[in-house]
Formats: C-alpha cells, structure tokens, sequence
C-alpha cells in the first residue's frame, strides 16, 4: 500500500542520512590526517543493518568490514573484565575472526552527485539560520575540520544561556 512505500522511504532515507554524516566525519578524518581511509570496520547496533552497511561502503566506495558477532565490543569488555578477576582467557576467536564485507557497488559519478546533493540540501536548511539577525560570521580560512568543529562548538556554546543547577 502507499502507506507501506511511504514508511519504507522514510527508512530508507533514515538509514540514507546516517550514512551520509558518517562519510562526511570520515572525509574530515581523511582530510585532518592527510591518509586516507581504506576500509572501516563496524560493530554495534546499527552494524547489523545490511542496507545500512552497504549504503555507507557506496558512499565512502570503501569496504566495510563486520564481524559475526556484531556487539564485539561488548564481547571485548566482557572478556578483559573476566580476565581482571582473574578468570582464565578463552581460546579462539571465533566469534569476531568471520566477517562480512561489504563492497561499494555505486558509481563514483552517483556517489559524488549524492554527496554534492547532501551538501546542498544541508545548505538550504541552514541558510535561513545564517540569515538571521543574530547570525554570527566565523572565519574557517586554513583551519582543518576540527579545528572548524571546535570554533563553532565555542561560539554555540558562548551564545547557549546556561541551564539552572548546573
């Protein structure tokens, strides 16, 4: 039913938005360290979303890398707890040596159209905040992205009124 597509479309622009702030951090990555990444590996929650997983290998065009065990972090604390009261380690690592992996399938022309498209909806969202009387101006000139982060980060939190009993 319509309804059907309709809820099926927001998913998939959910899943489709959290891919696209990953590939936006990792680009920042890429850019702070002047390396680039070649492939990511995941695990958590999230990580166990086929469609998201392979949505985010097309937009960075890396592989993603998942473990069988998706919550291996989880599984990684729990193994240096019992080893810090003195439990004895476990043999083999079965449960997070199997992955899955995921390939990029998307054209390099789609993914950056995308992207291009992403950027510029972003832009259209915040140009009336930017527009606004109170807007403020910040020079970015020669800064990496997290220096940006963290000049913005300082100016929201300057202009934030603080809460009560905190």
């Amino acid at each position: 039913t319509e309804e059907h597509l309709a809820d099926a479309a927001s998913a998939r622009a959910a899943l489709e938005s959290v891919a696209l702030a990953n590939a936006e951090l990792v680009t920042a990555f890429n850019a702070d360290l002047q390396l680039p990444v070649r492939e990511l590996r995941v695990d958590g929650g999230a990580a166990s979303n086929n469609l998201l997983m392979q949505i985010q290998a097309d937009l960075l065009g890396t592989q993603i890398f998942r473990p069988e065990m998706v919550e291996s972090t989880a599984l990684g604390a729990a193994k240096l707890a019992a080893r810090g009261i003195g439990l004895p380690p476990r043999s083999g690592n079965g449960e997070t040596a199997r992955m899955q992996i995921f390939n990029p399938s998307m054209a390099p022309g789609t993914r950056d159209a995308l992207i291009a498209r992403d950027r510029k909806d972003i832009g259209r969202e915040l140009d009336p905040l930017v527009r606004a009387p109170d807007a403020v101006t910040v020079d970015t000139t020669g800064l990496t992205p997290s220096e940006v982060v963290e000049k913005v980060r300082s100016l929201v939190l300057s202009r934030v009124p603080p809460v009560a009993g905190r």
